[in-house]
């Protein structure tokens, strides 16, 4: 079984390679490149979250993870 630390290099090694080939494509300021890179951002905090603080995942403090994700998400929606 993975973790999901695993799934979340996973999922970002993919973001990143629909983003280049975007860039390739469509040119790198695209809208498209710009919203997978959004996504790849999201994910990317997502993995940081999760690593660097899992101690306060651990102590309860769940809750302000949610709102400091729901912030990263809004952020990249703009």
């Amino acid at each position: 079984m993975r973790s999901n630390q695993e799934r979340l290099l996973e999922n970002i090694h993919r973001k990143r390679e629909v983003m280049v080939e975007s860039a390739k494509t469509n040119g790198i300021s695209s809208e498209l490149t710009i919203r997978y890179s959004q996504e790849l951002d999201v994910l990317i905090y997502e993995y940081q979250m999760l690593t660097t603080h899992s101690k306060r995942l651990q102590t309860g403090n769940i809750k302000m993870y949610f709102k400091e994700f729901i912030g990263a998400l809004k952020k990249a929606a703009v």
